[in-house]
């Protein structure tokens, strides 16, 4: 058992909950700078309101991400929901890097990530050695890790929905990149595993029949697609024209 869920344990044993920052093995995420990441907030903060609301009152511990094709800012969104959950998360929120392909998440916080989700699941390491503090106060990361999920193995599913569980009772979020559905058994096995699922696709590339395709896909395999987010809209329309329509 790891040191964060020995945490955890004791946390219960006193009668009170675990904070993200009991859970840190070493830094200090109070004393962590803010990382400027990204900046449109309060476009973050109604997207976490519409897709409460779209949950109809049942709780949404998990939520990921995910993009008909590569690089429709599935991974943007990831990170600007969760730099708007954490605002109100006193436990802490847990970014998950679940894009095998092509994984970009640890970069952009700033962060070296060795090892990851993969390794964690294979018990090659504990999640105290996996999940790493972030510039962001109260944000941590989960990597990908070195190589994709065998998801035909029937171990992983196992590892997979108990390490969730618990990463729900150690955490306020649990924040995914899924990366592209097209063509990926992992993004469609991680889908069907969360709480929620949210297609973003982008404006003017990806089409109505690709996002209907991509949607009944993740319906297929479990996942509880709770809506669609349309990514790089322009307008086409003078602004003091669309302002009166």
């Amino acid at each position: 058992m790891s040191r964060i869920f020995r945490a955890l344990e004791r946390a219960e044993a006193e009668g009170k909950r675990a904070s993200a920052r009991d859970l840190l093995p070493s830094r200090d995420i109070e004393s962590a700078p803010e990382l400027d990441l990204p900046e449109l907030r309060g476009e973050y903060a109604r997207l976490k309101t519409m897709l409460a609301l779209a949950a109809n009152g049942s709780e949404q511990k998990s939520i990921m991400f995910v993009s008909v094709l590569s690089g429709e800012g599935a991974s943007t969104i990831t990170l600007g929901f969760a730099c708007a959950a954490v605002e109100a998360a006193p436990q802490g929120v847990l970014v998950v890097d679940a894009n095998f392909r092509r994984p970009a998440l640890a970069g952009r916080l700033g962060v070296t990530a060795k090892v990851g989700l993969s390794e964690l699941l294979s018990k090659e390491v504990t999640t105290a050695d996996a999940i790493l503090a972030t510039p962001v106060q109260r944000l941590l990361f989960l990597d990908a890790g070195r190589r994709p999920l065998d998801v035909s193995r029937g171990r992983t599913r196992v590892l997979l929905e108990e390490l969730l569980a618990d990463l729900n009772t150690a955490f306020d979020y649990i924040v995914l990149d899924g990366g592209a559905v097209r063509g990926s058994s992992e993004s469609l096995f991680l889908a069907s595993r969360v709480d929620a699922v949210a297609l973003v696709i982008q404006a003017g590339r990806t089409g109505m029949d690709a996002a209907r395709d991509a949607t009944r896909q993740l319906r297929k395999a479990g996942a509880n697609v709770v809506g669609t987010i349309l990514n790089r809209h322009r307008e086409y329309l003078p602004t003091f024209i669309t302002r009166r329509l």
